[in-house]
């Protein structure tokens, strides 16, 4: 990921439990944040619902839909307790959009607990 590359900072909520997923139009990936630790495989719905949009948006430019989706991964804070996913979300999109270098942003993610 680019300085320049756009991207989609995109929050999910799933009844009282939130999510990030950060888009990446151009490049066809996604890289999928859960605090709970959840995998994209066990989010069949999340993943149909971002393809759509992948597959909506490459038709509106007229580009050819490649033909497999990236999913990211990377290592981030954990939520230790059931009730603080929403902070731990919008924690991680503030550290994005103020990252001075956002190429290595999420590389430079790592396991420990937001404070």
């Amino acid at each position: 990921m680019s300085n320049n590359q756009q991207y989609m900072v995109t929050p999910w909520i799933d009844g009282e439990h939130w999510m990030l997923i950060l888009l990446v139009p151009d490049s066809y990936w996604l890289c999928f944040m859960d605090p709970k630790k959840s995998h994209l495989s066990s989010r069949p719905d999340i993943r149909e619902t971002v393809t759509l949009a992948f597959q909506t948006y490459y038709r509106a430019i007229r580009k050819e839909i490649p033909p497999k989706l990236k999913v990211r991964r990377p290592t981030y804070p954990h939520q230790p307790e059931d009730t603080e996913c929403g902070y731990y979300v919008m924690k991680m999109m503030k550290d994005l959009i103020q990252a001075s270098n956002r190429k290595h942003f999420l590389a430079e993610l790592s396991d420990a607990n937001y404070t």
